[in-house]
């Protein structure tokens, strides 16, 4: 997906792209905050 959004974003169907960052970027950021509580940062 990132290619396609960089380099051919004509052809992006915004809403699969804002379906993915509504369902995949809760879980993402849960991942990150884990990672960094880990990591004591």
């Amino acid at each position: 997906m990132r290619d396609q959004l960089i380099h051919d974003s004509v052809t992006v169907d915004r809403q699969i792209v804002w379906r993915t960052v509504q369902n995949e970027l809760p879980g993402v950021q849960r991942q990150v905050r884990r990672i960094v509580e880990e990591r004591g940062a």
